[in-house]
Formats: structure tokens, sequence, C-alpha cells
């Protein structure tokens, strides 16, 4: 299957309207109070599909893009394919906030999401990836994130897991030490607070918060479960500077 689904976002009297606003099953858009939501209109991605998702948020609007359910990847013939692409201009904001994907065993899918934001704006991004459901090993999975800020690329990652034949790599203490729940978190925009990076570590999530850009910073987690990485992640986020590293950010600022 073959779908696409097209928004543009601009700011009316203080709300957003959407002067163009399409969708295929199974990528389904629905307005609500607070933005979008995506919804699927059938199973899947299943393997072969290729699902095309495109958004421009005009200058001066605000788009909260969230999901209305996890997105579980099921197998086919052949890979499937999720390609996200989000241009942000000058004085917008964005909040893509999706449910957690999860690979199922014996799939195959490919996800990129490309982000390209003017100086000025706000953009707020967050990706779960779950390997596999309960008892079970996940399918292939290649996730990559690229975004461009003000015209640099502050953030070009891949996660490529469940390769059968490369499970000693992508299981190891390098990527995922075995754990179920891969997680990143992305904040950047002239409101975000320049933070020192950081790690956290309890007996079922690990991470780090690390700065990307002078008005962002980008947060990685790996846990056994979904709760744990919210946690983290949530931790991560809120745990302020020492008073050291506070003096050493406000020279910063001042240079």
């Amino acid at each position: 299957m073959r779908a696409r689904a097209e928004v543009i976002a601009e700011s009316c009297d203080g709300r957003v309207a959407y002067p163009l606003l399409r969708s295929d099953p199974p990528l389904l858009l629905r307005p609500t109070h607070s933005g979008l939501t995506l919804q699927a209109g059938a199973a899947g991605p299943i393997g072969g599909d290729q699902l095309e998702l495109v958004i421009r948020v005009r200058s001066g609007a605000r788009l909260d893009i969230s999901t209305t359910a996890a997105m579980v990847v099921l197998p086919g013939p052949e890979p499937s394919r999720l390609d996200v692409s989000i241009v942000v201009e000058a004085g917008a904001t964005l909040n893509w906030i999706p449910e957690p994907l999860v690979s199922v065993i014996d799939s195959h899918h490919i996800q990129h999401l490309k982000v390209t934001a003017a100086a000025d704006s706000s953009i707020h991004l967050s990706e779960m990836l779950v390997l596999g459901r309960s008892g079970e090993r996940p399918g292939e999975l290649e996730s990559s994130v690229r975004v461009s800020y003000d015209g640099s690329v502050v953030l070009h990652q891949t996660t490529h897991v469940g390769t059968p034949t490369e499970v000693a790599v992508w299981s190891g203490p390098a990527i995922t030490a075995g754990h179920k729940i891969v997680a990143g978190e992305l904040s950047i925009g002239p409101h975000v607070a320049i933070k020192p990076p950081t790690a956290l570590s309890s007996s079922t999530a690990r991470g780090s918060r690390n700065p990307i850009h002078r008005q962002g910073s980008f947060s990685q987690v790996i846990a056994d479960d979904a709760p744990a990485a919210r946690s983290c992640l949530e931790q991560l986020r809120t745990q302020r500077p020492s008073p050291s590293e506070d003096r050493e950010l406000r020279l910063v600022r001042e240079t």
C-alpha cells in the first residue's frame, strides 16, 4: 500500500488553521483542540507499505502532533517504510509526540524523520521504540532522525536493531544492552535553558542528556519498559545543574 498525508498549519486569530489537510489510509490526520492526531486507519504498517507524511508549520503557528495508539509494525513480503518530513518556519512551534513504535518478530521497518527548522522556531521531538512484544524478539528496525536548525545539522542519528546476524552487536552494551526500550527526546528553541551533560542509571533504565546547540539538548534512554523510560526522560528533563555548573553556564551566556 502507498499512502501520503500532508498538512500546512498557520496561525489565524490566535488559533491554528489548516489551509491544507489531506490524508490517505492508514495515515489519517484528525484535528483536535490541541493540534492533530494521527489515527491508524488500518493495521500496521504491514510489510510492503510505503507511507509518507509531509508537514509545514508556518511562522507564528503552533502545532502539536500525537498518535492515538502505538504503531505496531507487522511482517510482510517486503520492508515497510515511513518517511516524515517537517518544515518549521521562524517563530513557529512544533511538538512531535507520537506513541511508541512496536517492532514485531519477523517484521522489517524503515522510518526516517527529517526536520528543518528556522532560527527562532521551537521544536520538541520524542521517539520510543519497543523491541518486540512481551516474550518475543524484535523484527528488523531502522529508525533515523535528522534535525537541521538555523541552517546547521544539530542531530543526525540512526538506530538499527533486530538484524538476526548482528544480535551481539545491537543488543550489546554500546547500543541496547539487552533492554526492550530505546527512547529519545530533543528540545531546541529560544526558550530552552542551557544545561550541562548529565547521565542517570537505575536497575531498570539508563540515560543521558547532552547539549546539541546553544539553545537545545538531546536525551536518550534505554530501559526495560515504557514507564521506566518515561521516568528516566522526565528526570533528565527536570534535573537542575549543580551550583558550580550553574556558574559556568552563566559565563557561557555572558560570553
